[in-house]
């Protein structure tokens, strides 16, 4: 084709023009129906059609610069055959190296960069609070495989998080079509602490707090809610200790992320209290015989059970009362027990079981 440009020389018959339209517009018309067949088989991201897609596309330009050059040469430019014959060679190049990319990629499982960053967009979609580590994505053939390590927050539970990964696992689907997916939950707190643990920071550090304790983070409903106690100097002015109060409100909503309502339990500092976790077994029966003694006279203490699971201590109190006790007034010591205990010890959940003697 270079020489032919060169020399300025055609070799096609100028006399058989029309027949040659003719022949090159039928062969367009079949080309283009074609490529509309395997355009709309893409979809299914085979190989061997994306191959037959690509064939097709190249015989489709193949025949409209062969339109073209056959156009030039009737209208006397006589290198225009040769010309058009150059333009092919390009695009045939061009589309083999395409599709010889999108084989190895193919080969190689690697997944398209639109396919990760949809993932990464619909992990981040369902919960402004959830991260994520570790996210692979290949593709092999038609199907897509995830993998990725979803770091929730530590106050969601088990359901939730389920919940969470369910949802992301379809919108996934819904947008890639067949997926294998697998996320692993990990449970996350805030600068390597446990979100109470941050809260319990953040509150220690305004002034004229003296303690803080029982910090409880809730998730409900997309939004967290969380309630904590504070300490502050006894003879401390309401008016004060409301402001104290506030400071706290605010510090927390504006730190520790997107949270719905914080609400602040005010206590004087002098009383005494241990933390459920700290407290040992004979200190904890120590305070569970003060607490019913006062109850001496109806009331016998058979066994105090405790443990600790979630960061929580637990306290299992068992009595004995008068078989003929009315269950109003035992439900009503059994609730008074557990209040002095819990006043005493914080971060505790406690459960007092009253049964008949005899």
């Amino acid at each position: 084709s270079t020489l032919r440009i060169l020399g300025n020389v055609s070799l096609i018959n100028l006399e058989f023009s029309i027949a040659g339209f003719a022949v090159l517009g039928y062969t367009a018309c079949i080309d283009a129906f074609r490529v509309f067949i395997f355009r709309r088989a893409s979809a299914s991201r085979s190989p061997t059609i994306k191959a037959g897609l690509y064939h097709a596309l190249s015989d489709f330009g193949s025949t409209l610069i062969a339109f073209l050059g056959f156009w030039l040469s009737v209208h006397g430019i006589l290198y225009g055959d040769a010309f058009a014959s150059l333009i092919l060679c390009s695009l045939l190049i061009f589309l083999s190296a395409r599709l010889a990319w999108s084989s190895v990629m193919e080969l190689s499982d690697i997944a398209p960069k639109e396919a990760v960053k949809i993932v990464r967009d619909e992990i981040l979609k369902v919960d402004r609070m959830l991260k994520y580590e570790n996210l692979k994505v290949r593709r092999s053939g038609e199907k897509f495989y995830i993998r990725a390590n979803l770091k929730v927050p530590d106050y969601i539970s088990l359901e939730e998080a389920h919940d969470l990964s369910a949802k992301i696992e379809s919108n996934i689907k819904r947008s890639l079509g067949e997926a294998d997916i697998s996320f692993h939950i990990e449970p996350a707190g805030v600068e390597g602490m446990t979100t109470e643990e941050f809260v319990e920071r953040i509150v220690g550090r305004i002034r004229g707090v003296k303690g803080v304790h029982d910090v409880n983070v809730a998730h409900y409903g997309g939004k967290n809610y969380i309630t904590l106690h504070v300490q502050v100097d006894p003879v401390t002015p309401l008016s004060e200790a409301h402001k104290i109060a506030e400071n706290i409100e605010k510090a927390v909503a504006e730190k520790a992320g997107a949270i719905e309502n914080v609400l602040v339990h005010i206590e004087p500092s002098n009383i005494e209290l241990k933390r459920g976790y700290a407290a040992d077994e004979e200190e904890i029966g120590r305070i569970v015989e003060a607490a019913t003694e006062r109850f001496s006279g109806v009331l016998k203490l058979k066994r105090v059970i405790t443990y600790i699971a979630d960061f929580r201590r637990h306290i299992n109190v068992e009595c004995v009362l008068s078989k003929d006790l009315p269950v109003e007034e035992a439900h009503r010591i059994a609730s008074q027990i557990e209040e002095i205990i819990k006043e005493k010890i914080s971060e505790t959940a406690v459960t007092v079981h009253i049964e008949p003697d005899g």
